[in-house]
């Protein structure tokens, strides 16, 4: 059996794949940063505790300037990460590129046409990572931080349950992480 798909990598979809290929990352540098703010407030608190007590506070360079570090980090990773995904996902948007998948029970093949390319492509499921999903897509990792997008309403043979089944007979169940 056949299954055919046409993905057009519109910024919607480039930047849903980021937003979903990133969630783990963004949660572990949100958990630290909260530990280091929470950690700051600590200390600033019992600075006051001791000035209030009458004691010297002790106010140690070295912490906190580590904790400033932490949440210059936190600030630039808040915004200067979610900045340069938009204008990765614009750039790569204007290109156009529309990919037209074949799966079978061998491999698949993909022929992409964008402005500045025409490329076919056939690949074994050997090749895959990986594959996850979002709401609107598939995503076949072919390295830790690449994947093949495939549109759940691209289907123009078969459909995505039919695609859901392939993909259970023909990735190893380690790999398969969708629903």
């Amino acid at each position: 059996m056949e299954i055919k798909n046409t993905t057009p990598y519109t910024h919607d979809c480039i930047i849903e794949f980021n937003k979903t290929f990133r969630r783990k990352t963004r949660r572990l540098i949100n958990i630290l940063c909260l530990i280091a703010i929470g950690a700051l407030v600590f200390f600033l608190f019992s600075q006051c505790l001791l000035f209030l007590l009458g004691e010297d506070p002790y106010l140690s360079p070295t912490m906190i300037a580590a904790m400033i570090v932490l949440l210059i980090i936190y600030i630039g990773y808040s915004t200067v990460v979610p900045i340069t995904v938009k204008r990765t996902a614009c750039k790569q948007a204007d290109q156009e590129s529309v990919v037209d998948y074949i799966f079978t029970e061998e491999g698949f093949e993909q022929s992409t046409v964008s402005k500045a390319l025409k490329e076919q492509q056939q690949c074994g499921y050997s090749v895959i990572v990986k594959v996850t999903e979002s709401e609107h897509y598939f995503y076949l990792f072919i390295a830790p931080n690449a994947a093949h997008i495939v549109d759940k309403n691209g289907f123009t043979e078969g459909n995505e349950a039919d695609f859901r089944t392939l993909l259970r007979t023909v990735i190893d169940p380690k790999k398969l992480h969708i629903h």
